[in-house]
């Protein structure tokens, strides 16, 4: 997963990442196209949301007082997806609601909760209050707009949906919510946020695609049919697992590539994570998994968080080696794996690295 709502990364470096996933055996592409932060997806329908929502005042973040963004053109994304094609990777874009939504109401104030005061881009990092407001029509007629274009652009029958760290506090503070929920019969937040998925995924159903996002959708019960992406730890995908809906495991003590590989690393936040983390576990085992759920388990997936990556080369060298690793992780049976061998191995990566003018850690 690559994230380039934080920072933003062009069509062409999109392409060099695309490269090194080929290279490593990958085979999909997800593509964390929005958030708090910037929108960079071009919705036809709506130009006022790009123009909008992808530049922020960079202060605090990026050299103070500059304007920070960017976005794609159509033309752009569908290159980068034939690109990808060429190289059999399949491309799933990440629309984050109903929270992480944030640039989206920059445009659009009218499908959140009571926005009074001007909505900007976040300018720091961190998790916005704002929630689109599940009781409007507008906001089901804006997402299905939103989604038109992602149909247009993406052939991949997935569309991520994000769900993750919404807070509700705007519903409870909502009187049409609280009146949504009794006409509902709903009991709390978690299953108001299963009902807003709920017509997200009606939605994705009538474009002919799939409804993925992140493991919070289970609290209220996600829809049939959905890929869930498990990151707050295995635990969460392997509930998932056994109430029937496939899941992608993707836990942050393993799979989160923007942390520090030791203590004194200079590149890297939000903790350490060893290589030999990611490398020493499996997505098919975990506790409470048993046969039958362990089917669920379609993959594992690297995520690539760039609040502290600015340029391609931070990306290179917090996950280039982590990119080694987990797809031997995914591609080699468990009895078949020893840490010191693929350590000796890595030395090899490296220098070929070296020879690409990749940026690579020397000591991990």
């Amino acid at each position: 997963m690559l994230d380039v709502s934080r920072h933003f990364f062009t069509d062409n470096e999109v392409k060099h990442v695309i490269d090194l996933l080929a290279m490593h055996k990958f085979n999909r592409l997800h593509w964390h196209l929005t958030d708090d932060h910037g929108w960079r997806l071009p919705v036809a329908s709506h130009p006022e949301i790009t123009k909008d929502g992808s530049w922020r005042n960079s202060e605090g973040l990026e050299e103070v007082g500059v304007e920070y963004g960017g976005s794609y053109s159509e033309l752009e994304i569908m290159s980068v997806v034939l690109y990808a094609e060429q190289n059999g990777i399949e491309v799933i874009p990440e629309v984050d609601m109903p929270g992480h939504s944030q640039t989206l109401l920059i445009s659009h104030p009218e499908v959140g909760n009571n926005v009074q005061d001007e909505v900007r881009a976040m300018e720091e990092w961190g998790v916005s209050e704002y929630t689109l407001d599940p009781t409007r029509n507008a906001t089901f007629t804006l997402i299905s707009d939103v989604v038109h274009s992602l149909a247009e652009l993406f052939p991949s029958e997935y569309i991520h949906v994000g769900g993750d760290e919404a807070d509700h506090r705007q519903w409870g503070d909502n009187e049409a919510v609280r009146h949504l929920m009794e006409d509902l019969k709903i009991d709390n937040l978690d299953e108001l946020q299963s009902f807003f998925e709920g017509r997200l995924d009606t939605i994705l159903r009538s474009h002919g695609k799939r409804l993925v996002g992140w493991d919070e959708m289970i609290r209220g019960g996600a829809p049939n049919g959905s890929v869930i992406m498990s990151w707050e730890g295995m635990h969460p995908g392997v509930q998932a697992a056994s109430d029937g809906h496939q899941v992608v495991m993707c836990p942050m003590e393993h799979a989160y590539f923007d942390r520090k590989y030791s203590p004194d690393d200079e590149h890297g936040r939000l903790g350490v994570m060893p290589l030999r983390d990611t490398y020493e576990w499996d997505p098919r085992e975990a506790p409470g998994l048993d046969e039958n759920s362990a089917k669920n388990i379609i993959g594992g997936q690297g995520n690539i968080w760039t609040e502290g990556m600015v340029t391609m080369e931070d990306v290179e060298y917090l996950s280039v080696p982590r990119m080694s690793a987990l797809s031997e992780v995914l591609w080699t049976e468990v009895g078949k794996r020893d840490y010191t061998d693929f350590r000796t191995r890595l030395l090899g990566m490296s220098r070929r690295m070296e020879n690409m003018d990749i940026v690579y850690p020397i000591t991990m």
